[in-house]
């Protein structure tokens, strides 16, 4: 059995106790973050749609206190949907064009670049607040991105602390047809919540 990670929600995996699996799909502008600590059999999967998510990372370090004090052991990994170079592109686009708005000039473009430069920033105050907390002593190694629709495309993350040494990663094509058991939870706040099924 697994346990869905969706959108805004994080969950903890315990060796022996209950689902092992973590999973999470339609990672695109979003950013999963995985930390693994294969000595003491525990791990944890997180998936950050917008920046102002990732202040529940202090949530989830408390959260996985309550399993063990020391952090330290932890091997983090971090996956992102598109190319971390588009990102950075829609940051630049994105600052361009803000001297546009006062014309109403490129507002659609503006929007997109709103939308893509989120990525950019999500990344940047994930890295900051995981600094910040130094629960950790390791910093996230980067598994990549989709190599699908030239770096555009999605990607879901598996693994399991019974079997896997590190997160397994799989690009596929953007589709309006989303893996619905993975969405945003209805009514869900900015802030990352625990999925069903986490010890």
């Amino acid at each position: 059995m697994r346990i869905k990670v969706r959108q805004r929600q994080y969950a903890i995996s315990l060796r022996g106790k209950g689902d092992t699996e973590l999973m999470t799909k339609d990672v695109w502008t979003c950013v999963a973050l995985v930390g693994v600590d294969k000595r003491r059999g525990i791990a944890f999967m997180a998936h950050f749609d917008t920046p102002f998510a990732v202040p529940s990372l202090d949530t989830i370090v408390e959260d996985l206190k309550t399993h063990f004090d020391d952090l330290g052991d932890f091997h983090l990994y971090q996956v992102t949907g598109i190319s971390p170079f588009w990102g950075n592109i829609s940051c630049g686009l994105l600052i361009a064009a803000l001297p546009l708005v006062a014309f109403n000039i490129w507002l659609p473009a503006l929007l997109g670049a709103i939308f893509w430069a989120f990525f950019g920033i999500t990344r940047a105050a994930l890295s900051r607040r995981l600094s910040r907390l130094n629960a950790f002593r390791s910093k996230p190694v980067f598994l990549g991105h989709s190599k699908s629709c030239a770096w555009l495309g999605k990607t879901s993350v598996r693994f399991d602390i019974d079997r896997d040494a590190v997160p397994e990663v799989r690009s596929y094509r953007v589709s309006i047809n989303r893996h619905a058991d993975y969405d945003t939870p209805k009514g869900s706040s900015c802030l990352l919540s625990k999925a069903d099924g986490s010890n």
